[in-house]
């Protein structure tokens, strides 16, 4: 009777794998296990936002004293908080307001840095996180910090469901979370980068302005698609800024939402071009104002009475608007969190 399952022989007379094939897979693993899940190819490859998070963090456990208040989110608010500003009206000691925003920084970059540098960002008596439009679109999409950082738990959860799937895909097969890193892997010949080997010393906490302002007007349209491209309502980073603020909370910090000032011209542009976009907004706002936190939509420049020659371009403040910027903070924090704001403030 010929037997059921297939023999030896029959095994030993299958052709072998062609070469390709295995060439291939040694290929892979090498990528996968050699490159994709080692920090000094992150660190080596990476662009400059998804290596922004580690220098910052690099940066917080080197820093003395410890933060009197802590500055999160983008560019945005980045640019528009001096921290030395800040610091003489607030009379607060040299050195302790860390302005951490970065060029494309998210909530959960902010929530990332404040897991890692914790014993000393519990320190801080507030947390100030700029929350900007972008922040509530699922179209924007992810960067390289969610891909390096992020659990699976987070990426399951965390996420708006466009999202979701190549995070998911990037946890099991890291080489999906660094494609754009093996482009240019493979465009330096795998030479380091040395853009990538900078570091950010602890009193340098607010970029300097070096490229010219240009007139906001000229701007707009390039900046609403940019940030408005696929737009879709999003949750994601509302959630994980949620995250954050339950942290600093439970370390005793007040933790402040501020939506730092824009030309009106970009906000209008917007509200034509995508008008579900400002409710969704303004929904996200209420809901962290329904959770207790204090909160400021600064974004309308002509309420504010702020001049064009405030900013530096459409969606960022220039070095004429950082005065009116302390201004603001000054008073918000007078009033939400009153134990930090000196005499002057106070008034």
């Amino acid at each position: 009777m010929r037997p059921s399952c297939i023999s030896s022989s029959n095994l030993e007379g299958r052709p072998p794998l062609p070469k390709a094939l295995l060439v291939t897979l040694a290929i892979l693993l090498a990528v996968e296990f050699g490159l994709a899940r080692q920090d000094w190819f992150w660190n080596g490859y990476g662009n400059m936002a998804g290596n922004a998070v580690r220098l910052r963090i690099d940066a917080i456990n080197e820093a003395t004293p410890g933060p009197a208040i802590v500055v999160m989110g983008s560019s945005r608010i980045r640019d528009a908080v001096l921290p030395e500003a800040l610091e003489a009206r607030l009379r607060l000691p040299a050195g302790s307001v860390y302005n951490l925003a970065m060029g494309g920084g998210t909530p959960f970059a902010g929530l990332t840095i404040y897991r890692a540098a914790r014993p000393k960002l519990r320190q801080a008596r507030l947390l100030v996180y700029g929350l900007d439009d972008f922040d509530v679109s699922a179209g924007y999409g992810v960067d390289a910090t969610d891909r390096r950082y992020a659990t699976l738990a987070e990426r399951l959860r965390d996420y708006d469901p466009p999202q979701r799937p190549s995070l998911v895909t990037g946890w099991f097969y890291r080489t999906a979370d660094v494609q754009n890193l093996l482009q240019h892997f493979a465009a330096r010949l795998g030479r380091p980068d040395p853009r990538m080997s900078f570091s950010l010393l602890p009193g340098r906490r607010v970029r300097e302005q070096n490229d010219p302002p240009i007139d906001p007007r000229s701007d707009v349209s390039q900046m609403v698609g940019e940030f408005y491209r696929d737009w879709a309502p999003g949750f994601g980073r509302l959630r994980q800024l949620e995250r954050l603020a339950y942290l600093a909370r439970a370390d005793g910090l007040t933790v402040m939402v501020v939506s730092v000032p824009l030309y009106g011209g970009y906000r209008r542009l917007a509200n034509e071009r995508c008008p579900e976009a400002e409710p969704q907004f303004r929904s996200c706002l209420q809901r962290l104002r329904d959770d207790g936190l204090p909160v400021y939509d600064w974004r309308d420049d002509e309420a504010l009475g702020w001049p064009i020659t405030a900013f530096h371009d459409s969606t960022h403040v220039g070095v004429d608007g950082v005065p009116l910027m302390t201004d603001l903070l000054v008073d918000a924090i007078a009033r939400s969190c009153p134990a930090l704001a000196g005499t002057e403030a106070a008034e």
